[in-house]
């Protein structure tokens, strides 16, 4: 997997959190984490283990400047009308197919 698409998994990740689980706390997070890391596969590991790494960098943005780029011209695209946006039902969707790829 490519540092980009592991940002981009992570980051909807983050915003899919957010909206199911907004009221967890550290350490029920901490626990389902480490439960996960015990059941995770060699794919997810080197995942988890490639975001941790950036993190750990101390990177204040997971995405390089190309990648904030691109986030702004979509931004622009969708205010002007030129793209679609996604619902709540539909983002969760989109995000579990890609967990589950």
């Amino acid at each position: 997997m490519r540092h980009c698409d592991i940002l981009s998994v992570f980051s909807e990740i983050i915003i899919f959190k957010e909206q199911i689980y907004p009221n967890m706390t550290t350490t029920a997070i901490r626990t389902k984490v480490h439960k996960y890391i015990d059941e995770a596969d060699t794919k997810v590991l080197e995942v988890v283990y490639q975001l941790l790494e950036v993190y750990r960098q101390g990177n204040s943005s997971l995405m390089t400047v190309e990648q904030q780029k691109e986030i702004l011209k979509r931004s622009a695209s969708y205010k002007a009308g030129k793209t679609k946006g996604y619902s709540l039902s539909e983002a969760r969707k989109r995000v579990k197919q890609k967990l589950s790829v």
